[in-house]
């Protein structure tokens, strides 16, 4: 009798295990891995607040995904990590930060450079890395995986000298001066249609070297023309703030043309507060209603994160890098796969969107234009500076077809 009891209760045992293990049994449990995302800009040098207000707004959205849990993908749940490299704003050194982030630390996803996306792209294709810019290297069928995270210069400055006609008709000769680089030389082509095109006549050109701090000689003779505007094209911050503090000390009271940003806080401490007028720029004041909600409580979060005492401008490169890190993010999401042609099957989709802050909700274009979809759309700001403060005057929503 007592072995029949004992022969029970092992029975009764066993089946308790089996119903407690039961719901367990065959499901296992997703990991916890690493995504390492590349980052790759100028974080020296004269182009340096570019690369640095980029990189923190591509590690802001990395830290935010993170802290909400990461991106799931098949049952895995995936933390991200950026690995930067510093470009110098040099084609060379670019393509030897592109050749770190593949070979030795295995990135599959890169955001960046700025200015010298034609010397990298050849060894992302060959090893099918995906890479959104920020750049003026168009989208090209030739390079399946680049995607313009900014707007390609030719329509960007087609805009933007839309805008100043619009608002400063009386602007009838312009000099156009810039950086003697290979995206020096795309502004300056782009520039030489678009002014025209609205009614301004391209008198001289210039360039000028790429790390160069005496403007002095460049500037001389342009002051002496007296045109109605100075145009200095995609130089570099600290650059546009040398040149706008030497050409006013030369005594140029023209319009003084800055569509490659420099931020207000940087100009007045280069320039100084006293040159800082006459100037158009692409400057924003993200409060204001011209902009998408969306940016502008971004621009609140930044504020309370990131602001330095007395700072009140973000960098629209912060826009661009939060932007890119959140339409891989996205992408990804939606391929359902770190595969890199999966995500792009994902959002070549023409439903696909994403969250771009300055265009929301934002889709990809160019498919017409280029002959494949990988242009990010944009939004121009014409604004001036006087008294060293900028005014939001207007703005536009620019896609390519």
């Amino acid at each position: 009798m007592r072995r029949k009891l004992i022969g029970i209760g092992t029975v009764i045992l066993v089946l308790v295990l089996l119903l407690t293990l039961a719901p367990s049994c065959g499901k296992e449990k997703g990991e916890v891995k690493t995504l390492k995302i590349g980052f790759h800009a100028p974080l020296s040098g004269p182009a340096a607040p570019w690369g640095a207000e980029y990189e923190e707004g591509v590690k802001w959205a990395v830290d935010d995904i993170n802290a909400a849990g990461g991106i799931k993908v098949d049952g895995d749940t995936y933390m991200l990590e950026v690995v930067s490299c510093d470009t110098k704003y040099q084609g060379s050194v670019a393509a030897e930060c592109a050749h770190y982030l593949v070979y030795d630390e295995g990135c599959k996803f890169v955001i960046g450079p700025i200015g010298t996306t034609d010397a990298v792209l050849p060894i992302y294709n060959e090893n099918k890395v995906l890479c959104v810019s920020t750049s003026a290297e168009a989208p090209n069928p030739d390079w399946p995986y680049h995607v313009n995270g900014c707007l390609q210069v030719p329509a960007w400055l087609d805009t933007w000298y839309m805008l100043v006609a619009k608002h400063r008709p009386e602007l009838k000769t312009v000099v156009v001066i810039n950086p003697d680089s290979a995206g020096g030389h795309d502004w300056m082509d782009a520039s030489l249609v678009a002014a025209p095109k609205y009614g301004m006549t391209v008198v001289d050109t210039g360039f000028f070297d790429a790390a160069a701090t005496d403007f002095y000689p460049l500037l001389t003779p342009i002051v002496a023309s007296n045109p109605d505007a100075v145009e200095m094209g995609v130089a570099p911050a600290g650059q546009l703030g040398l040149m706008t503090k030497q050409i006013r000390e030369l005594g140029y009271e023209g319009f003084i043309l800055q569509p490659a940003l420099a931020p207000i806080e940087q100009l007045k401490e280069i320039a100084g507060e006293e040159n800082c007028w006459g100037i158009a720029t692409d400057q924003a004041d993200y409060t204001s209603p011209v902009f998408p909600q969306p940016l502008r409580d971004l621009y609140q979060r930044w504020l309370q994160k990131y602001a330095e005492p007395g700072e009140a401008t973000m960098n629209v490169c912060v826009v661009h890098g939060y932007g890119q890190m959140g339409f891989i993010k996205t992408a990804i999401e939606e391929a359902g796969s770190i595969d890199v042609d999966e995500v792009i099957k994902a959002f070549e989709d023409p439903d696909f969107t994403f969250e771009r802050y300055l265009n929301s909700p934002a889709k990809l274009s160019g498919l017409e234009t280029f002959g494949i979809m990988r242009q990010f759309p944009m939004f121009i700001v014409y604004a001036e500076i006087w008294d060293a403060e900028v005014e939001i005057i207007d703005g536009a929503d620019v896609e390519m077809p």
